[in-house]
């Protein structure tokens, strides 16, 4: 079940983002996974790295990549190792700072447009 984090958390940032990942930069509580959505690895472990786009609709409990058809599209903050094995993922929190260039998957234009109406998105940045 999706709870509150508690990961040891360094002021460190993956290249997508354009601020530390530190406690207030992450969403509290968490969200659960749907490891049915995922496609599994050549050693056969789901897994989500962070950045990676991810999306539900209203009516939905569970999170998947994200799809165009989605209402509500957000960005992992950690990566997901093995979904299968633990579904919990945490979400960097909406307003955050994002380099869309560098995020780890091309997301598709309406992807893309949903990103920009959560996080302020530029390109370029980085390191």
């Amino acid at each position: 079940m999706a709870g509150v984090s508690n990961k040891t958390i360094t002021k460190t940032k993956p290249v997508w983002a354009g601020d530390f990942l530190s406690r207030e930069h992450v969403l509290p509580g968490g969200v659960r996974l749907d490891a049915t959505s995922f496609v599994a690895g050549p050693d056969g472990k789901k897994r989500a790295v962070a950045g990676t786009p991810v999306g539900k609709k209203n009516n939905e409990t569970t999170w998947g990549p994200a799809a165009d058809d989605d209402d509500q599209v957000r960005l992992l903050a950690f990566d997901s190792p093995d979904i299968d094995a633990n579904a919990d993922g945490d979400l960097y929190r909406p307003g955050g700072l994002v380099y869309t260039d560098k995020l780890p998957v091309t997301p598709s234009a309406a992807v893309l447009t949903k990103l920009k109406a959560t996080y302020d998105c530029t390109t370029g940045g980085g390191y």
